[in-house]
């Protein structure tokens, strides 16, 4: 009787031990691909950004971009990204017709979102640019997390 009980306490045990190594590794298992999917979204961010911008400044040759930032948002299935943009408005005095855009694009419907602009040499200035850099953060995480974009309507120049 002695030795059934032991039988059958070993066996427990070794079923015990089967089911949750079985369910570690399955977990390890789902965590790498869920990894491996994030990573491969990313990368499809990252070729959609760089599209983007070689796309807009082959259109434009008064315009330069400058990638900042770029991620994908699982819950609205698309990729965003943070983007400085210097514009050059005519020839004659380059310093005063330099502008930079700051702009947050969703790369699969193409939405730009203009966070803010300046004139290179009349208002960048006296931190502008930091404020209007911070701004175009806050408003990628918040495209980011999935949270309604709150952006400022700006009239462009």
């Amino acid at each position: 009787m002695m030795t059934r009980r032991v039988i059958v306490s070993t066996l427990a045990l070794i079923v015990s031990f089967a089911l949750g190594g079985g369910s570690v590794e399955y977990l390890h298992q789902r965590s790498d691909q869920q990894s491996k999917q994030a990573f491969d979204q990313k990368l499809r961010c990252k070729v959609l950004a760089d599209k983007y911008i070689r796309g807009v400044q082959s259109k434009d040759e008064n315009r330069a971009s400058g990638l900042n930032q770029v991620d994908y948002n699982k819950s609205s299935n698309t990729c965003f990204a943070s983007i400085n943009v210097l514009k050059t408005y005519g020839a004659s005095t380059p310093a005063e017709t330099s502008w930079m855009d700051y702009e947050l694009v969703d790369l699969v419907s193409g939405k730009v979102d203009l966070i803010g602009f300046c004139n290179e040499n009349r208002d960048c200035g006296d931190g502008k640019d930091i404020k209007l850099n911070q701004e175009l953060t806050d408003a990628f995480k918040q495209a980011i997390e999935g949270k309604n974009l709150s952006a400022k309507k700006v009239a462009q120049p």
